[in-house]
């Protein structure tokens, strides 16, 4: 039996402290968001095939600008968004996300995306605070994008007219050569025309130092033992690159290991949670069985007590069906009510799981809570 105790750097949301190889590319990233606002700056392009760090770098990128643009000014402290464009199946999917990032209390049920991206623009500019947003996961047959881009490109054609104040937004659009029809409408859309930054594929030995680097935070130590044997052999020839690598690593390691730990047990299922999620599920666990819109409920107080934003729509349900997928809880969908609602939510895990937690190895996640895990 194999414990490991910080899973999360194998998993594919997780960003590294740094971007290994890749430090000079986020560094030209970074500078470009923060040129001047007008002719130099963005939108970027991060081009690259799949598994080859084109998210890491964008997202270390827009959080070393936004560092800079908190320093400089300290009470108006920049907005991180950021979409999967592959998680969505619609263009409404990929505004919603956005605009309930900046505002979770807004349902974007029955809205036009042309509302939705109206809606953001109206709130990032009522806050004074510049927004930083990461269109990631851009590849062909995907939603449209025309619209969300031409709100964060080109602000002023989604505002009333003749208003001045024209929010600070930059951005990063994050994908793969192939997404063609993606890239002429940028192209057609954005004022200045784009950024392109091109990532070209890693070596087999750069590639194999960042899943040494990877396995190690996930077993806390360094992983020098058996690390240059089979398991790294097959996961560096695993087709995609760092992406299906990681995918092997974490359904070898997350079953079995590297690491011999006789006794402990394995926790390669836990799934990733925000603190305030974890504290709604220690509360439910006294019930048993609670609504969704109960544990929505906590959660939000939870985090609006830390001085938090509660999870977007789309997030809090995410961390729902992750949680389900692990067996941690079981659904009973039921029909009615604002976001299925008055579905309920019965706790499976043991009380002992939820009161027992670490903290993440490595980063913060974007401009958001620490990652927890059951240790």
């Amino acid at each position: 039996m194999v414990h490991v105790p910080h899973p999360e750097p194998l998993y594919a949301e997780w960003t590294p402290p740094v971007a290994m190889f890749r430090r000079e590319t986020v560094e030209a990233v970074a500078a470009i968001l923060l040129g001047p606002a007008k002719g130099a700056r963005g939108p970027v392009v991060v081009l690259g095939g799949r598994g080859v760090g084109t998210s890491t770098v964008a997202r270390l990128a827009v959080r070393r600008a936004a560092e800079e643009l908190r320093r400089a000014a300290p009470l108006s402290p920049p907005w991180i968004l950021r979409t999967r464009v592959r998680s969505h199946r619609s263009t409404h999917g990929v505004a919603a996300e956005l605009l309930q990032a900046v505002d979770p209390t807004v349902s974007a049920k029955g809205f036009h995306p042309t509302e939705l991206v109206a809606g953001l623009l109206r709130r990032v500019r009522r806050s004074g605070r510049p927004a930083l947003v990461v269109i990631d996961d851009v590849g062909p047959g995907g939603p449209d994008l025309s619209i969300p881009l031409k709100g964060l490109l080109d602000p002023t054609r989604f505002l009333p007219e003749g208003d001045d104040a024209v929010p600070d937004v930059r951005v990063v659009v994050v994908g793969v050569p192939e997404a063609r029809a993606a890239w002429e409408t940028l192209d057609r859309i954005a004022p200045g025309g784009a950024v392109r930054i091109p990532l070209a594929e890693l070596s087999r030995e750069d590639r194999s130092e960042i899943l040494r680097d990877r396995v190690s935070r996930a077993l806390g130590q360094p992983a020098e033992s058996g690390w240059n044997g089979r398991l790294a052999e097959k996961a560096l020839d695993r087709p995609n690159g760092l992406a299906g690598a990681m995918e092997y690593l974490r359904r070898e390691m997350l079953g079995r290991s590297i690491l011999p730990t006789p006794g402990a047990p394995s926790a390669g299922s836990s799934p990733m949670i925000e603190p305030p999620l974890l504290a709604a599920l220690r509360r439910a666990a006294e019930k048993r069985r609670v609504s969704i819109a109960d544990l929505r409920r906590w959660e939000a107080e939870f985090a609006l007590a830390e001085g938090a934003r509660p999870l977007p729509s789309t997030t809090f349900w995410r961390r729902i069906v992750r949680l389900e997928s692990v067996g941690w809880v079981r659904r009973e969908v039921r029909n009615g009510g604002p976001g299925g609602s008055r579905s309920l939510v019965e706790l499976t895990a043991p009380a002992s799981v939820l009161t027992r937690t670490v903290p993440l190895l490595g980063t913060l996640p974007d401009g958001g809570w620490p990652r927890f895990a059951p240790g």
